[in-house]
């Protein structure tokens, strides 16, 4: 807890920071609403009274700083805005203003300024702010950045000294600007520079250096010694207390007040608590309370601010006053892990919008990865609850619960930081199990009864009363608990299961109107009676519902899509809404039918969101709305009176010859690399409850929002870059990569290999991606997946990419129904480092090239090539793919599934992996994967035995020390048995060239690749099971890499750039960087013990 001294604030207001009071005394939590208390730095950009009113109430005074900023109003603007919470909060409100960097140096400036200043001072200023664009983006007539010790300032800062007031500076930027944004320690700034990168100083090396922007404010203050100085933002020395510490010994005039950087507090103490406490105990006279926030126009929903700037009140108050443990949604996830790629790409689903901070949205993907922002799409961080989250709901008392339903029910009280199990019960759980091609886990309970949760609601008013429709054994049935969720009751049988509960929250609290929504119709519990009413179509099935409480009129309002799945995922029936729970229906799609042309094809129905507050607003996603012609538009429509009429707020359209973006929408690289047709229709709606303008979207490859009721709409996935042609992500990583390539001439040249959207390269060093397949000669249908790629390190600019229109491989849903015949595909080259590429696969014809190798040793006129076709086998070329020939002499079966081919070392032996067709657990037929190796250049090949149990290889290393010793990568094989764990997988090492093979790795059935870092002699796996793990004893023991935790794992590959950092490539989680031994203070997502990895 924090020692109790008074700290006054140095000539700004005779009032008290955050922490006072005298003795030995100790403040506590509940002291909150009896202390006078200070917010130092906030920003009042209007003349509304919330903000104000809530200080009174939480027993606060505060400062609004002036300052000058582009994008702000004008400084007299601002005055004006100051001057007026002056006014009407006499006693709790006072002022800083600025001075404008217009101007500078031009004949009259500095008088001008300091009578500005002086008048300002008479109205009661206390002081003036200094910002940062002085030292960062302000120049001279020379074209010199214009620092804070420039001498030409000491006329005007002479006079602030003689008035008697105070500067609050805020100069620099903290350490983590000149960082790249996955180095940076805390998450909020790691927002932030994404979202302004003309102040990341990392992209802008040609700006003063953090180390001339702290030389030059030190030089400032030594030169005014009497200036009474207040360094914003903890000086720009947050990320050290010590270096903080050097000034205040050493400027006696100078504070800091702690504003937006808290974080960086909180940082240090998750590593060394006592040093942070102890240097806030020293100098608790000089550290001085503020937020940053800002009140401005844009703050629609007052009421809203006032419960956020409340909520953060107290929680800044909790960590200075207690020794309570606590989670921030900054310093979690602030390890040392990151991630690079363009953003998006891949199917999102389930959009959650906070019902107490629009801000907080959830989304996730079918890949297994969820997500969570917290400031409205800017920036977004993944988390892995082991399965595919199905829906979030948010409790609606508690802001900070939030509920995850997947294999299991999952709560956070957090705010989605952390996540414990809640259903079922730990202690009833004995083991996690990973089972099946894609490893899905599954909880063993002590019943050995699978459980499967089929929807979930919070009641309305009460955190701890909780609703589920659960199937055991077949058997549906509604629970209630009455407990939080620690012990549940049947309610009563569901036969037809439950897609969707909801809970009428005008009934009364003790006798609750639930509507259980299944596939025909609505069950309804009213005054304790259960009735069933069925469905407007009897020959139909429900495929969404959504609803919401209409309090005026004092019912509940539901909307249902009813029809038949399709292929293209709709509804042919209609939108139907039930405004007496579900007794009675109207259709009410006449409105997006009359967009239709007079017997044009009538629109599907995809997804369906109402405001659950104001349930008269709904979204609805439409396709194939034929408007005109052949003209077809998809996209959103809008309905302000329960669906009675419609607006089409989003309207693609494509006409013969040509498709057209709507015109509301802003950029977004999906739309531009592959038109509209690609993202398509929104999947999934997500309508925010407090605010019924708000809405977000999710479709085949982007999250997209709405905050004006869809008279706009923006990509929330991906931030185009300065250089306007390509793309950085904002967090959400969802797609599928097998490779990550550095060229050997051009460290800043990067490849990067992609399921679904092909080949990306940047030119920054992973800062930004665009497509490298737009615009070439690369055949279209080849653009969906990059599986290799190599580069000639003896030649700049040459290169070659085996491009595929079949993705996934070698997963068995790619083939198990039509086979590989129709796989298509070839190589790409280029010699000129990506800018055009040819076909040079000829020989081989169409196929899934999955696998190329570059002989570097072999000299030559040409380059010699090894390239793996699925279900064609091995070819070769020794021209550099102008021409190629099948190489499968001793190769068994007609379609071998060639999946990898490695060589040992230069002039070596080749390995081939060819993948296994069966995944029915079956071993010992034509099923079984394989290894083989030749001796000659691959013109023969014999088989080497695998491990005995295993059929499923996947990688294999050699090792050039000891020419005998091979290492190999399995997936596990398919047990009987609902909970028997897959075998047969893992890793294996054999000393004596395949003879026999020894377990090297057993706990994880499903690895998917091996990968060796000669600099370091380190070897790296991955696979499916959430985990990574690097070897420094040749294999023989295995650590986790902490900090990586995304379900299904591709590949780890070293950072060429760095020896101690790694990427991994995923199955659907994007790219991630990070340390290559691992974080050993990154936190995990699931903090229930159960899933220890």
């Amino acid at each position: 807890m924090i020692h109790k001294i008074t700290a006054l604030i140095p000539g700004i207001i005779g009032i008290l920071a955050l922490v006072q009071a005298s003795g030995d005394s100790y403040y506590h939590l509940g002291d909150f609403s009896n202390v006078q208390k200070v917010d130092a730095h906030t920003h009042l950009f209007v003349r509304e009274t919330a903000f104000a009113e809530q200080a009174r109430e939480d027993g606060f005074d505060i400062l609004d700083v002036n300052v000058d900023v582009a994008g702000k109003a004008e400084l007299a603007e601002q005055k004006e805005d100051a001057l007026f919470q002056q006014r009407a909060f006499p006693r709790n409100a006072e002022f800083l203003t600025a001075f404008s960097m217009d101007g500078f140096l031009q004949p009259g400036w500095f008088s001008t300024t300091i009578a500005r200043l002086k008048q300002d001072f008479e109205d009661g200023a206390l002081g003036i702010k200094i910002w940062k664009n002085i030292g960062m983006t302000c120049r001279d007539s020379s074209g010199r950045f214009i620092m804070i010790d420039d001498p030409r300032f000491d006329s005007v800062i002479d006079f602030v000294i003689r008035e008697g007031k105070t500067v609050l500076g805020h100069l620099g930027e903290p350490k983590n600007c000149w960082l790249p944004v996955d180095q940076m320690t805390v998450l909020n700034d790691r927002r932030y520079y994404q979202a302004h990168p003309e102040y990341h100083m990392y992209l802008h090396p040609g700006f003063p250096s953090y180390e001339q922007q702290i030389a030059a404010r030190d030089r400032f203050l030594e030169r005014h010694p009497d200036l009474r100085f207040v360094a914003a933002h903890l000086g720009s020395l947050e990320w050290n207390v010590d270096e903080l510490a050097k000034r205040f010994d050493r400027f006696p005039n100078m504070a800091a007040d702690v504003t937006e950087r808290l974080s960086h507090l909180q940082y240090q103490s998750q590593k060394d608590w006592k040093k942070v406490r102890d240097f806030v105990l020293r100098y608790q006279d000089r550290l001085i309370y503020g937020t940053d926030a800002t009140l401005d126009s844009n703050a629609t929903d007052k009421q809203k601010f006032r419960e956020r700037l409340h909520s953060r009140w107290i929680k800044d108050w909790e960590y200075f006053v207690t020794d309570d443990t606590m989670q921030s949604e900054n310093v979690r996830g602030a390890d040392r892990w990151g991630y690079t790629g363009v953003g998006g790409g891949g199917a999102m689903f389930y959009p959650a919008i906070s019902p107490h901070d629009t801000n907080l949205v959830f989304v996730a993907c079918d890949m297994g990865g969820s997500y969570v922002t917290y400031d409205g799409g800017r920036q977004w961080r993944m988390f892995n609850l082991v399965n595919r989250v199905r829906s979030f709901v948010f409790d609606p008392v508690d802001s900070n619960v939030v509920y995850a339903v997947c294999e299991g029910l999952f709560k956070s009280r957090d705010k989605g930081m952390t996540w414990e199990l809640l259903y079922p019960q730990p202690l009833d759980v004995i083991r996690v199990i990973s089972k099946g091609d894609h490893a899905e886990e599954r909880l063993v309970t002590k019943d050995s009864i699978r459980k499967k949760l089929l929807a979930f609601a919070v009641d309305p008013a009460s955190s701890v009363r909780l609703y589920a429709g659960i199937e055991e054994k077949g058997k549906k049935g509604l629970y209630i608990s009455e407990d939080g969720g620690r012990h549940w009751r049947k309610e009563r049988d569901i036969p037809q299961g439950a897609r969707t509960i909801l809970v009428d929250p005008g009934s009364a609290a003790g006798d609750r109107t639930l509507y259980i929504a299944d596939d025909k119709g609505i069950v309804q519990k009213k005054h304790g009676i259960w009735r069933r009413f069925p469905g407007p179509d009897k020959d139909a099935k429900a495929l969404e519902y959504s609803g919401g409480w209409d309090k005026r009129a004092g019912k509940y309002c539901i909307y249902g899509l009813w029809g038949q799945d399709v292929p293209q995922g709709g509804a042919v029936r209609g939108i139907y809404v039930s405004r007496d729970g579900g007794s009675s229906w109207q259709r009410r799609d006449k409105g997006i039918m009359a967009f239709a042309r007079t017997g044009g094809d009538g629109p599907l129905y995809r997804a369906v969101s109402a405001c659950s507050t104001a349930p008269g607003i709904a979204y609805v996603s439409y396709s194939h709305l034929r408007c005109g012609g052949d003209t077809v538009c998809s996209g959103v429509a809008r309905t302000d009176d329960y669906g009675r009429n419609w607006k089409l707020v989003w309207q693609d359209t494509v006409f013969p010859g040509g498709m057209r973006v709507s015109r509301n929408f802003g950029r977004d690289w999906i739309n531009e690399r592959f038109g509209v047709g690609w993202g398509e229709n929104p999947l999934c709606l997500g309508v925010s409850p407090s605010n019924p303008a708000i809405c977000y979207g999710t479709d085949f490859g982007r999250t997209i929002r709405t905050q004006d009721g869809g008279k706009t709409w923006e990509g929330v996935y991906s931030t185009l870059y300065k250089d306007a042609a390509s793309w950085s992500s904002r967090g959400l990583e969802v797609t599928t990569n097998y490779d990550i390539v550095s060229d050997p001439f051009d460290s800043l040249h990067l490849y990067l290999l992609y399921t679904d959207i092909g080949l990306f390269e940047s030119h920054n060093g992973g800062i930004s991606w665009r497509s490298a397949t737009r615009d070439t000669a690369i055949p279209e249908a080849w653009t969906n997946t990059c599986y290799s790629l190599v580069l000639d390190p003896k030649v700049k600019g040459r290169a070659w990419a085996a491009m595929s229109g079949i993705h996934d491989l070698p997963r068995p849903k790619m083939f198990r129904r039509n086979g590989v015949k129709n796989f298509n595909g070839g190589i790409v080259r280029t010699e000129d480092g990506g800018r055009s590429w040819r076909v040079v696969s000829a020989g081989v014809g169409q196929g899934a090239v999955t696998g190329l190798l570059l002989d570097t040793a072999r000299e030559g006129t040409g380059n010699t090539l090894y390239a793996c076709v699925f279900g064609k086998g091995v070819f070769k070329s020794v021209d550099g793919g102008e021409t190629w020939l099948p190489k499968n002499k001793g190769i068994e079966g007609a379609e071998p599934f060639a999946w990898r081919i490695v060589q040992r070392g230069p002039h070596g032996s080749l390995f081939l992996i060819v993948s296994r067709r069966s995944e029915d657990g079956r071993i010992g037929d034509e099923g079984d994967g394989a290894l083989y190796r030749s001796d000659d250049n691959a013109e023969t090949w014999r088989k080497i035995a695998l491990p005995p149990g295993t059929n499923g290889p996947t990688s294999l290393l050699t090792s050039e020390k000891d020419p005998a010793t091979l290492i190999l990568s399995a997936w596990g094989r398919v047990s009987g048995g609902e909970f028997s764990p897959d075998t047969g997988g893992g890793i294996f090492i054999s000393h004596n060239d395949g003879v026999s093979w020894e377990e090297s790795l057993v706990r994880d059935q499903h690895i998917s690749d091996l990968t060796f870092d000669p600099r370091v002699d380190r070897l790296y796996a991955c696979g499916f099971n959430g985990s990574a793990y690097y070897s420094e004893d040749g294999a023989k023991s295995w650590v986790r890499i902490r900090g990586y935790n995304f379900k299904w794992g591709r590949k780890v590959t070293p950072d060429p750039a760095d020896v101690e950092k790694v990427y991994i490539m995923t199955f659907g989680g994007g790219v991630w960087h990070g340390p290559a031994k691992g974080d050993a203070n990154a936190p995990e997502d699931i903090i229930t013990p159960l899933y220890n990895r």
